[in-house]
């Protein structure tokens, strides 16, 4: 407290308002909403046995935790290694990191054309096609 009496007796000087995460979650979603995030999304849960499916907009989804997880998948596309990441992140083991990974397309894209150097393009049906110059067929 001493410190924070030191630098506010001054009264130009003023601390930022810290918020909740919940408040925060709250500002995110409307910023979502804002943005035009408002395709229907399904997600599914079990109850029991029982399988219950529901549908929200995007915006709604939107969170501080989602934000984290995109960071770890952005950074990764961009080439971070993981064990930077997991530092910047405050993970501990890979285990639990694991699983705010996101391999996407445009990452097994990049790594096939980075380590066979062909040039590979994704159908409409998601099938892919090589496009280098001496395709092989197996």
């Amino acid at each position: 407290m001493e410190i924070i009496d030191r630098h506010t007796s001054n009264s130009n000087i003023h601390l930022p308002h810290v918020i909740t995460n919940q408040k925060m979650n709250e500002y995110l979603k409307e910023l979502g909403e804002a943005a035009g995030f408002d395709d229907l999304v399904e997600q599914h849960r079990y109850s029991g046995s029982k399988k219950v499916t529901t549908k929200t907009e995007k915006y709604n989804l939107i969170t501080t935790h989602t934000a984290r997880r995109t960071f770890v998948t952005l950074a990764l596309e961009k080439g971070f290694r993981p064990e930077v990441v997991m530092e910047m992140t405050g993970h501990k083991n890979y285990a639990t990191f694991k699983r705010y990974i996101k391999i996407t397309n445009k990452m097994k894209k990049e790594e096939m054309n980075r380590l066979w150097g062909k040039k590979i393009v994704e159908l409409p049906n998601k099938q892919s096609l090589n496009l280098s110059p001496n395709p092989t067929f197996c």
